[in-house]
C-alpha cells in the first residue's frame, strides 16, 4: 500500500488503526501512522471539466453514489462495463470512466 501524506485524502475516510513510533535513541524523531480503508480516489479537474454545468452539489452526489458501494462492488461493476460506470443522477446521464474520472485506489492511481 501507498503511503500518502494527509492533504491527499478526498471525502471522509474511514480510520482503521492508527500506530506511533518514536526513536528509542532521539524521542524528537516520532512518526505517526494512519490506517485507512482504500476508497476510490477521483480526478477533480475532470470531473468538473464534464460535469462542472451542473454545480459542485451534482459532483458531490456522484462521489457520494460511487462511496455508497463497496470496494469490490464498485470494481466489479466497472470492470464488466469495460472500465465505465454509466448511471443517471437527477435525470442526468453520467459516465465516469476509470483512470479518467477516478481511480479505484491510491494504489491504483500509482500504478
Amino acid at each position: 500500500m501507498p503511503f500518502l501524506h494527509q492533504d491527499e485524502f478526498q471525502g471522509s475516510p474511514v480510520l482503521i488503526g492508527e500506530t506511533e513510533f518514536v526513536h528509542p535513541e532521539n524521542n524528537k524523531e516520532e512518526v505517526i501512522m494512519k490506517i485507512f480503508l482504500a476508497s476510490p480516489k477521483f480526478v477533480d479537474a475532470q470531473m468538473q471539466a464534464d460535469f462542472g454545468t451542473h454545480g459542485p452539489e451534482f459532483i458531490q452526489n456522484i462521489k457520494n453514489y460511487v462511496n455508497n458501494f463497496t470496494l469490490a462492488t464498485f470494481e466489479e461493476k466497472v470492470n464488466a462495463n469495460k472500465g465505465q460506470l454509466n448511471i443517471t443522477l437527477d435525470k442526468v446521464p453520467v459516465t465516469l470512466k476509470h483512470r479518467e474520472h477516478f481511480f479505484f485506489s491510491a494504489k491504483d492511481r500509482q500504478q
